[in-house]
């Protein structure tokens, strides 16, 4: 519901304007990462 109705998108996009004003957020390099690692079956638990 917050994502079809952009609840999220405002609240994040306040959430970074407002780092950006206080000088917390430094957009001059940004990196997307779209790469993921599934989990296998029968892996070991990281504890």
């Amino acid at each position: 519901m917050w994502v079809r109705d952009n609840t999220l998108k405002s609240i994040l996009e306040r959430l970074a304007e407002d780092l950006r004003t206080r000088g917390e957020l430094d957009l001059s390099e940004c990196f997307i990462d779209g790469t993921f690692v599934s989990a296998k079956k029968g892996a070991l638990k990281l504890e």
